[in-house]
């Protein structure tokens, strides 16, 4: 009879060991008019551990990050070649789903 049980609590054990404690980072780059802005480089950095992720914004202006680990601080920097460079610092990450709406200033003109 001890059998099932022990069997039973072995599994519990895996699955409380398993469970994925990471975050996922999105966004939507916009301007100040409120258009997305697509192809922007995002990037985030950890600098305590030397790890940094790279992705584009979609066609809508989004980005995702998945299984990036917690805490921080991470940069968050997004650049585009029509708009002034923005940069978040000491950003802590939570576990599960982390959201940044992020507006982004035209550069303006040097003639």
């Amino acid at each position: 009879m001890r059998k099932p049980f022990f069997i039973l609590g072995i599994l519990i054990s895996l699955t409380t060991f398993s469970q994925i404690s990471s975050s996922n980072i999105s966004g939507v780059i916009k301007n100040k008019n409120g258009k997305k802005i697509e192809h922007a480089k995002v990037y985030i950095f950890y600098k305590a551990k030397g790890i940094g992720y790279g992705t584009y914004t979609d066609a809508n202006g989004i980005f995702r990050f998945h299984y990036i680990e917690t805490g921080g601080p991470y940069k968050l920097r997004v650049d585009h070649d029509s708009f002034l460079s923005y940069e978040k610092r000491d950003v802590e990450l939570e576990l599960g789903d982390n959201f940044y709406d992020i507006i982004m200033e035209e550069k303006r003109n040097s003639n």
